[in-house]
């Protein structure tokens, strides 16, 4: 979803359109006068007078905020520097980067300005690109000069945005949808006056724009205790209906709902007092002095020290690193996270009661709590009347989550975790930059085509980075970069001898860089680089006969995914065997060094060259590698043996839409117009590559973890065509049941075959069986040639639905629905209440999710259970078929060498989903103690609310997003 921008700057909106993609390095050294009357004048601007001189960007995080005057979300970035030394954040707006931006870009004469990272990088890794292109724009002479810079940099954000962080109640409900009135799962959070729901709690750590309901004046109310529904009705006169598991979740969301409901009058706009009488509290004012401020700060900094020295003496102790680590930044921990940290200490120290170290922090965070303790009673105690109904009836809010257990396999921020993309391991917290980077240096190697070329480049990116610049290595890891470039142009025996040396001193530069996320990948990647040519160098000079070795030093590794990530069948534990075609069988695999589960494919090259098939292998292959869409079933690594193809690909645990047909029988109509939608967005998809699938049909469209559909096996389509192109094929490729007419007659392929097998899907969807079914396939051909069907007459489909079936199966191709676009079949009255934008991110609890025993669940596949594990031995036995692969010509071994790739795009996602779940799992984690910090109610939260907006704003419908 794009992000919403708050319109606070109105220049140069211009430059908004056609922003490149990503940011490349750029060495623009040219002085530039920024000084300019165009600047304009915002009114919050902090009164204080800065030298903007020497700033680092150290980090940028970015959080969903709602804008109060217009009652929508947007994406706010915090930007954390240091600046003469002085740490310091802002926060700024989507809307403010991108008119920083425009105004610089236009300013500048020079071509090479640092690109703007594209909205498709998912967060957190964009927060790393948006810290990479700020550096390098403050690093522009001239750019912390300008009065531009100094006004932007010094205005803070209006009032009237607020965080949704700490939020009063959050968790997941069922929304009943507009129009088809069905339940659906949503992550909802209410914070101040406002309910704020998304698609999913994935999502929301997505930063996926949510939909916003302003409560200022709403009607709750519970409409079925038995069914555990209530309903909102806002000021607008919008109803909309939520369901909760339990009737102590409607309780606690009742309560915490009608609290958001009343209308805060901001502080300076009350009268004297609200009752009628004047209140005898006098205003609060502070209470401390400067010499008990000294004394906390004081005790603050023991702390830390302490935690420094445990860090150092207890390496072995992962749990209570952690904890210490998170004391570092005690100035910024809440009192109810300080708690549980003491708490988590104290059992610690229980089992170790001579730790004279733990002992002596304890004893430094009583003190400091204590403290806090007298501060908060001291300043707040006069509030506690006002307070105390609120606590009463929120204190029970959301508790059993405080108390649940975690999965065993959580994945928590200290955990280590394996990059997808290079296989080392890092901890999950850093996962997002250290994919950043991982990424960058991998797309340079790939480019290059000798591992010098590949160093230099990572030199010159390396040379790029300020935040490497600073490292205490940084230096020696460019010291040797350069000589391993040098020296690979010496005779081999000599490059061998060196690099030898240059592998280990690399080594220990990846050591160095242990707990630099930046420094560590490029440290990785040098040594990494260094050894593969070693290799290399070694092996030939062992055998100096061997012709594949000599080509192999004299290219250096020219097909780098063979010679550098060389994944093979070694790499993976066959599990069982899932499924069998004509062409090949599918098996249930496990990745040995990252346990993440795919499905392999497994391809005789005998059986392909003699069937006639390896165009439509490689097909397959470049169409799965190509596609960047949830509807088409992801490919992760191809790659080959000696008698064998593998694609390693996702493994979608809800089987196929043929077994979930024979065990169902039919679907209902809402069902089939939900799935038959899924299946338009996948064919639009695939058609906009070029794409015809030309064998759609049940068996070929899976159901994954979350029960959405993916498109699969491409083994007969055709790649390369433009969308209005017909296709000849001098063969009949098809299932009989689902082929169009014009395959028939004439051989010819189009988007429209496609559009045919759907409808004919569409019809088995409803009735069990396909429209032309007959006993033989010459019987059904003569049915299809002829557009001869008929509704069972136990079947009642509506008008809407006869009418969308007729048009697909029309037989003359120009007169068949979405000749002219696919937009013909995305607006038929049958689909009316889909909402397109959204249906991919829908929950499907209200349809069918598979319910797995674990995750090598096979129970919705058809298996054979007498298959084993032996069977893929004597099925792919490296003997059988060698008459055949002997006599193979060259135009076969050239096409089987374009075989091997990684998509690595896909692997990127694999890592930002480990991400993401960190932050749920901290999210979830916050949630749980803010919960318990609302049942207290500190001063805190009522002040908040008393500085909020009298803005009573009616909710912005969206009920797009909502009408399933």
């Amino acid at each position: 979803m794009n992000e919403t921008h708050v319109p606070v700057l109105t220049i140069h909106t211009n430059f908004r359109k056609n922003r490149q993609s990503c940011f490349s390095p750029s060495s623009i050294t040219q002085s530039i006068d920024y000084n300019t009357e165009d600047v304009v004048v915002n009114t919050l601007v902090k009164e204080r007078e800065i030298s903007y001189t020497n700033i680092i960007i150290s980090s940028v995080k970015s959080e969903i905020m709602i804008d109060t005057i217009n009652t929508i979300p947007i994406i706010v970035h915090t930007i954390s520097f240091t600046c003469n030394s002085r740490i310091d954040t802002i926060q700024k707006t989507a809307n403010d980067l991108y008119e920083l931006d425009a105004f610089f870009k236009s300013k500048n004469p020079v071509n090479g300005f640092p690109l703007f990272p594209k909205r498709s990088i998912s967060y957190p890794m964009r927060d790393t690109a948006l810290c990479e292109y700020l550096q390098a724009v403050i690093n522009i002479s001239g750019v912390c000069d300008s009065e531009y810079f100094k006004q932007w940099i010094s205005t803070s954000l209006p009032n009237s945005i607020i965080s949704i962080r700490r939020p009063i109640i959050s968790g997941e409900l069922k929304k009943e949808g507009y129009i088809l009135k069905r339940w659906v799962a949503r992550y909802v959070l209410v914070k101040r006056n406002y309910l704020i729901y998304f698609v999913s709690d994935k999502e929301f750590s997505k930063l996926t724009l949510p939909t916003i309901l302003d409560l200022k004046g709403a009607n709750i109310k519970v409409s079925d205790m038995k069914e555990k529904t209530f309903h909102i009705k806002l000021s607008s006169g919008a109803v909309y209906h939520f369901k909760t598991k339990t009737k102590e979740l409607l309780g606690e969301w009742i309560v915490a709902l009608q609290s958001s409901t009343v209308i805060i009058q901001r502080r300076r706009d009350r009268r004297q007092s609200v009752y009628s009488e004047e209140t005898s509290h006098k205003p609060v004012t502070p209470i401390l002095s400067l010499q008990e401020l000294l004394t906390i700060q004081s005790t603050n900094n023991e702390i830390i020290n302490e935690c420094m020295k445990i860090v150092q003496t207890h390496k072995e102790d992962t749990s209570l690193i952690h904890l210490c680590k998170r004391l570092e930044s005690i100035d910024l921990l809440d009192a109810i996270e300080l708690n549980q940290i003491i708490s988590q200490i104290k059992e610690i120290s229980l089992n170790h009661p001579e730790d004279v170290q733990l002992l002596k922090l304890l004893r430094l965070l009583s003190s400091n709590e204590i403290k806090r303790i007298e501060t908060r009673s001291k300043n707040h105690s006069h509030q506690s009347s006002r307070s105390q109904s609120r606590k009463q009836s929120i204190s029970s809010l959301d508790m059993s989550l405080i108390n649940s257990n975690e999965s065993s396999t959580t994945v928590t921020p200290r955990s280590g975790v394996v990059c997808r993309i290079c296989e080392a391991t890092v901890l999950a917290e850093h996962l997002a930059r250290h994919t950043y980077y991982c990424k960058t240096l991998n797309e340079i190697c790939m480019k290059a085509t000798t591992d010098a070329e590949r160093l230099k480049g990572i030199v010159e990116e390396a040379k790029r980075i300020s935040e490497l610049k600073k490292t205490d290595c940084f230096k020696r890891l460019i010291e040797v970069s350069d000589a391993a470039i040098r020296i690979m142009g010496e005779s081999l025996q000599k490059q061998y001898d060196n690099l030898k040396v240059y592998n280990e001193v690399s080594a220990d530069l990846v050591g160095s860089y242990q707990h630099d996320v930046c420094g560590y990948v490029f440290a990785f990647y040098v040594q990494k680089l260094i050894h593969h040519k070693t290799d290399i160098l070694g092996k030939y000079i062992e055998n100096p006969n061997n012709p594949r070795q000599l080509l192999n030093v004299l290219g250096a590794g020219v097909r780098l995914d063979e010679t550098w990530n060389n994944i093979g069948l070694k790499d993976f534990e066959i599990i069982k065997r899932i499924n069998g075609g004509a062409y090949s069988s599918v098996y249930l695999v496990r990745k040995k060094v990252t346990n993440d589960i795919y499905a392999m494919k497994i391809m005789k090259k005998a059986d392909m060259i003699r069937k006639n098939v390896v165009d439509g292998v490689l097909a397959e292959k470049t169409i799965l590698q190509r596609a960047q869409t949830p509807s088409v079933v992801k490919m992760y690594y191809a790659f080959q043996d000696t008698h064998n193809l593998f694609l390693v690909m996702e493994y979608c645990p809800g089987g196929d839409l043929r077994c979930l047909l024979s065990n169902v029988g039919y679907l209902d109509e809402t069902t089939a117009k939900i799935y038959s939608a899924e299946i338009v967005l996948a064919l639009e998809y695939i058609h906009s590559l070029g794409c015809i699938h030309r064998d759609l049909k049940p068996d070929n469209v899976l159901i994954d973890k979350n029960g959405h559909l993916l498109l699969t096996d491409f083994g007969l389509s055709t790649v390369g065509s433009k969308i209005e192109q017909t296709v000849e094929d001098s063969r009949l490729v098809c299932t009989p049941d689902y082929v169009a007419p014009e395959s028939i007659v004439s051989f010819q392929y189009s988007r429209c075959s496609d559009y045919f097998s759907l409808g004919s899907m569409i019809f088995e969807f409803i009735c069990g069986i396909p429209p032309f079914h007959e006993e033989t396939p010459d019987a059904i051909f003569q049915n299809i040639r002829t557009g001869k069907y008929s509704w069972p007459s136990s079947i009642n489909p509506s008008n809407e639905l006869k009418s969308i079936v007729s048009g697909l199966l029309t037989v003359e191709v120009k007169k068949r629905l979405g000749y002219k676009s696919v937009q013909e079949i995305k607006s038929h009255p049958w689909f009316e209440g889909i909402n397109w934008n959204t249906l991919l991110n829908e929950s499907r609890e209200d349809i069918f999710v598979p319910e797995l025993d674990n995750e090598t669940d096979t129970g919705y596949f058809e298996v054979d259970n007498q298959t084993d594990n032996n069977t893929f031995s004597t099925d792919f036995n490296e003997t059988k078929g060698s008459s055949v692969l002997s006599r193979m010509k060259g135009d076969h071994c050239e096409k089987f060498n374009k075989f091997n790739g990684i998509s690595f795009h896909h692997l990127v996602e694999e890592n930002m989903s480990i991400a993401n779940e960190v932050t749920t799992s901290e999210n979830d984690r916050e949630s749980n103690n803010n919960t318990d910090s609302d049942s207290q109610i500190s001063v805190e939260s009522f002040e908040e609310e008393n500085n909020e907006t009298d803005n009573p704003t009616d909710a912005k419908q969206d009920a797009k997003s909502d009408h399933c």
